[in-house]
């Protein structure tokens, strides 16, 4: 016999959530979708066409063959960073083309020189060379088995299911919610169509958002629903996702203590509770461990993250001021802005993005309690001003090089929380919101919809050219991807759409909520 929770996770996904096989019944279905998503804006994106694409793909190849501490090069005044590495010649002639297309909208993927066939290993001096090298590691493995023509593909491949993963984690843990379809589409708020075209490329960007996901959705799971018998499972779900984020990136455990100081303004004397319970100390030690790890690496390792000073040397409240305006600017990146940085949605498209995920996040933050509704705030604010810090503290050195999509591991949190929140809310007006949410969120469908067809027009015949026929051609062809996108886009839509209006059709069952230490 269905119980009541069970019920009320069928509105969502089959099974019952609130057991250990639900929820990984909910993952496995989750993990699927993801996959499948960023592969569609992986099939869109040509090789060496997104953000630091060379370097990172490089840099996979070498660490999973065995160069995991590249040296720097010598006698050279370069980003602290690099580091030398020996890759084929046929990666890095291929590699060599990407400057007709960097910087070129006009210019289709077409001009780019296909993968090499030549295996003698060559210098590359890589600006990612000597970045902790684990996500290089885990996505760089498969190229130790398949010939080099498909070795980049490959690692897309595994990036991509690793990635998605995570992102079926914080789903899976949304689905435990009283009310999983509002808690879900908090997670899809923040999946906007920059989080699907990192998802289909190498680059530890997107591990770290989609692992940050994972950790706020599985926390705020264990904490709001403490007697829920897979309570402890969420909980070592987020310190293990935790511990993932802190060795993706070097700034990546900055993310997480700003999290767990979140998580203590919203929960207090709780969360502290939950974490030193005898069965979670080693859990808990595994982000500490991590964090060490890190910054271990990151000091001994990756040296001084300086470069060539910028010409122009000016005073600290300047550089938080030219901070703070770069920042500013930045969150059109954040929606989405592909290639080299060259390729943009249009004006309309961005106010669509952003004004529905702030009206959408706006009336969550109606149902969400003052201390919780405080930490949300918290978390705005810090998503706001410490990336102004950080590059305002290293504005002498390497100069204005923050970009928008370095915040979204925060920023995915702003409505995973909220939503979180609400979905456990008792208030007897929160299932109102569902008939909000359906139109609105199909507003970010559409600009899902249009975010990719301006991907693949760009990468086919140019920014201004034809989507469909140019000089570059889509694995699928470009008809079929983006009529699959469209139809894997509209589906999700409509599947969340049944689930938020069922939700308005049946009562809550009452559930106990625990009150903040």
């Amino acid at each position: 016999m269905q119980t009541p929770r069970g019920r009320w996770a069928a509105s969502l996904l089959p099974g019952d959530a609130d057991t250990r096989g639900g929820l990984w019944r909910n993952t496995v279905v989750f993990w699927v979708w993801g996959a499948l998503f960023f592969s569609l804006w992986s099939l869109a994106t040509p090789l060496w066409s997104a953000p630091d694409s060379i370097a990172h793909d490089l840099r996979a190849y070498g660490a999973a063959h065995g160069n995991l501490t590249p040296a720097p090069p010598p006698g050279e005044r370069v980003f602290g960073t690099t580091g030398v590495d020996r890759v084929p010649a046929g990666l890095v002639s291929s590699a060599g083309t990407a400057g007709c297309y960097a910087f070129q909208p006009e210019v289709s993927a077409g001009c780019m020189a296909p993968l090499g066939t030549d295996e003698k290993l060559v210098r590359y001096d890589n600006p990612a060379g000597r970045y902790i090298p684990t996500y290089y590691v885990a996505t760089g493995v498969p190229s130790l088995v398949v010939p080099l023509s498909l070795a980049m593909p490959a690692e897309r491949v595994a990036a991509l299911l690793i990635s998605s993963f995570f992102l079926a984690w914080a789903l899976a843990a949304a689905c435990t919610m009283r009310r999983p379809a509002i808690a879900v589409t908090g997670v899809v708020i923040g999946c906007s169509p920059m989080v699907g075209y990192l998802g289909g490329v190498v680059n530890p960007n997107s591990l770290e958002i989609s692992a940050m996901a994972a950790v706020g959705a599985s926390s705020l799971a264990a904490l709001l629903r403490p007697e829920s018998p897979i309570s402890p499972t969420m909980l070592r779900h987020a310190l293990l996702a935790g511990s993932v984020v802190c060795i993706t990136r070097m700034i990546s455990p900055v993310w997480l203590a700003i999290w767990l100081g979140v998580l203590l303004v919203a929960f207090g004397g709780v969360l502290v509770k939950r974490l030193l319970e005898r069965r979670m100390l080693a859990w808990t030690a595994l982000p500490i461990v991590a964090s060490l790890v890190n910054c271990a690496w990151t000091f001994s390792s990756a040296g001084a993250l300086s470069g060539t000073p910028v010409a122009a040397q000016v005073s600290a409240s300047q550089a938080w001021s030219l901070s703070a305006a770069r920042i500013d600017g930045g969150l059109n990146e954040v929606v989405g802005q592909f290639g080299w940085l060259d390729t943009t949605l249009s004006p309309r498209d961005y106010t669509f993005y952003i004004a529905a995920a702030v009206f959408l996040i706006g009336i969550l933050a109606t149902f969400v309690d003052r201390r919780r509704l405080v930490a949300i705030a918290t978390l705005i604010a810090a998503a706001y001003f410490v990336p102004v810090a950080i590059q305002a503290a290293q504005w002498n050195s390497v100069g204005p090089v923050w970009q928008g999509r370095y915040t979204i591991p925060l920023l995915i949190l702003v409505p995973t929380m909220a939503a979180m929140v609400a979905a456990q809310s008792e208030h007897p007006f929160t299932d109102r919101i569902a008939f909000a949410f359906v139109p609105v969120t199909g507003l970010l469908a559409y600009v899902h919809v249009r975010a990719y067809f301006v991907q693949l027009r760009r990468n086919v015949g140019g920014a201004s050219g034809d989507a469909f026929d140019g000089g570059w051609e889509p694995p699928l062809t470009a008809e079929v991807q983006f009529a699959l996108l469209t139809v894997l886009v509209v589906l999700t839509w409509l599947v969340l759409s049944r689930s938020l209006l069922r939700a308005v059709e049946r009562p809550v069952p009452s559930e106990p909520v625990t009150a903040p230490a």
